[in-house]
């Protein structure tokens, strides 16, 4: 006699939200986040899981997700962490997710450059599709708080259980009814440390230690002329171009101000002085944007200032007169070169997103020749985040070309950006 096989209803639901790179999972684009809740079909939260994803790649749209380069180069990779997804989703009934479709084709891509086939079959719950709406909106309709920031994939991913579980109240679904055990390929776990934004963010947020370096080499208690004062801010603008300050730069530094005789005081008035001029340069058209405060607050760390002294430049910025406001135009030292862009340029022009072809556009129009690709050749790249991991950048830094941040570029052709 042929007994059917009871079906397991109390498996939990895996709600998944991931933050990407871009929209398509069936070319370059990568996971950068992902949260994980598994959620009992009575809505208990069981288990979270989140971690930023290093997608070896530009970050893609960091003014949407708020996920910048230098806080994924210590994340683990993918194929670090897929073994463990897997064996977190083994004994899960189902995934939910908002517009949940995205997010398993996203996995199903990942898996698939690893040699893992994901399947097609997954068992899946759409919120989306029972509310018709966004999560942000859905969540105002049912009066859901978000326990963080939103497009954090955690802080999304209970936000969307939270949701589930109303609705399941409202018996607009069954989850019950919905649980069908998962059936998962294995790959071995590898119990890889996560590294979630606060982490990340510590991390990155460490002062450099430059200015106590000093301290401990440089014994000259006077101060330098202006000139010797204006060649090191110079100096200094020329080696943070890309926002790095790594081991021969600082060197060269140190030695600039070994033989100069410049007092450690003096450096750090310098210090001061050279983030005033990015403060002013930022507010030239009245606003400082999260991503110029952003880049304000990462040189700060170089320079080895804190926080307080971005306060105060932005300050002193604001006391001058708006006419009195003006990016500093160096166009005619570049006139000529090459130049290529790489990342998604997050800089706005009168109210507006640079794109690409308004990159190039600019750009020629400032006497520059705008290349594709990175060669041996080229002069310059611009990048949107300067730690990218964009193989345009790795290639910059293979052949030694000028890298350029873009919050730097923009005054370089006297173009005013927020």
């Amino acid at each position: 006699m042929f007994t059917k096989k009871r079906r397991e209803t109390s498996l939990p639901i895996a709600v998944i939200d991931t933050e990407t790179t871009g929209k398509y999972w069936t070319a370059h684009d990568r996971i950068c986040e992902i949260g994980i809740v598994l959620l009992s079909p009575d809505g208990e939260i069981l288990t979270t899981y989140e971690t930023l994803v290093n997608p070896n790649r530009d970050l893609g749209p960091t003014h949407i997700h708020g996920i910048d380069a230098a806080e994924c180069l210590t994340a683990p990779t993918f194929a670090d962490i897929a073994g463990d997804i897997l064996e977190l989703l083994q004994g899960a009934g189902g995934i939910a997710g908002h517009n949940v479709v995205f997010d398993t084709r996203f996995l199903a891509a990942e898996y698939e450059r690893l040699g893992t086939a994901l399947g097609h079959q997954l068992k899946t719950l759409c919120t989306y599709r029972l509310t018709h709406a966004s999560l942000s909106d859905a969540c105002a309709q049912f009066d859901i708080k978000l326990q963080g920031t939103a497009h954090s994939a955690l802080t999304d991913a209970l936000a969307t259980a939270e949701l589930l579980r109303l609705l399941a109240g409202e018996a607009a679904v069954d989850l019950h009814e919905f649980i069908t055990p998962l059936d998962l390929p294995t790959l071995s776990a590898r119990h890889t440390p996560t590294v979630n934004r606060k982490t990340a963010k510590a991390v990155v947020e460490v002062r450099s230690g430059f200015l106590e370096e000093l301290t401990d080499r440089v014994l000259y208690e006077f101060d330098a002329s202006d000139d010797v004062a204006m060649d090191y801010l110079s100096l200094l603008r020329t080696i943070l171009e890309d926002r790095v300050l790594d081991g021969n730069e600082r060197e060269l530094l140190h030695a600039f101000v070994a033989d100069s005789k410049i007092s450690v005081d003096q450096v750090r008035r310098l210090h001061v002085r050279y983030l005033e001029g990015m403060a002013a340069e930022a507010w030239a058209d009245q606003v400082i944007t999260d991503h110029e405060l952003g880049d304000l607050r990462r040189v700060a760390r170089l320079l080895d200032l804190d926080e307080s002294a971005v306060d105060m430049a932005i300050e002193k910025a604001q006391l001058v007169p708006p006419d009195a406001t003006s990016a500093s135009y160096k166009g005619s030292e570049i006139v000529g070169s090459t130049v290529c862009f790489t990342g998604a340029i997050v800089s706005n022009l009168h109210g507006e997103i640079i794109t690409r072809a308004m990159a190039k556009d600019l750009a020629e129009k400032a006497g520059l020749d705008v290349k594709n690709g990175v060669t041996k050749k080229l002069d310059m790249l611009v990048v949107a985040d300067p730690n990218t991991a964009s193989g345009k950048a790795k290639k910059a830094r293979e052949y030694g070309t000028r890298i350029i941040a873009e919050r730097d570029f923009w005054p370089m052709i006297g173009v005013v950006v927020s």
